[in-house]
């Protein structure tokens, strides 16, 4: 019962959503296992952005990278393997300090979007 709202949920925002795949990487890039795989180079990231998603209760910190070519991966915060990957693009793009906070506190403050790494031109 709880997949089928959380769905109808995803529908309703618009908004893309994690897949239930752990998350991986490693020196050649990042990569979510199955059901919903993918695999990308670090070097094929472009843009990097966060939000804070309202899912009634708890909310949840999302992340999109948008590649080169145009795909477009989400990732969030309870994907397994998320806190670790954050680490992993922390070393490989200049950090945004405070991030996580600045997305998720207050709760109750609205919707925000933060740009955590953009690709110069």
């Amino acid at each position: 019962m709880k997949r089928f709202w959380l769905g109808l949920r995803r529908r309703w925002s618009g908004l893309p959503h994690p897949a239930d795949g752990a998350l991986h990487f490693d020196d050649a890039g990042f990569r979510r296992a199955p059901p919903d795989g993918f695999a990308a180079a670090w070097n094929e990231v472009v843009r990097i952005s966060g939000w804070r998603s309202d899912l009634w209760s708890p909310d949840e910190v999302r992340i999109q990278v948008d590649l080169a070519g145009g795909d477009v991966v989400v990732f969030g915060e309870e994907s397994p393997g998320f806190p670790a990957l954050m680490v992993a693009f922390e070393q490989r793009f200049p950090p945004v300090a405070g991030w996580f906070e600045r997305i998720a506190l207050p709760a109750d403050d609205g919707h925000r979007t933060l740009t955590l790494y953009e690709r110069g031109g």
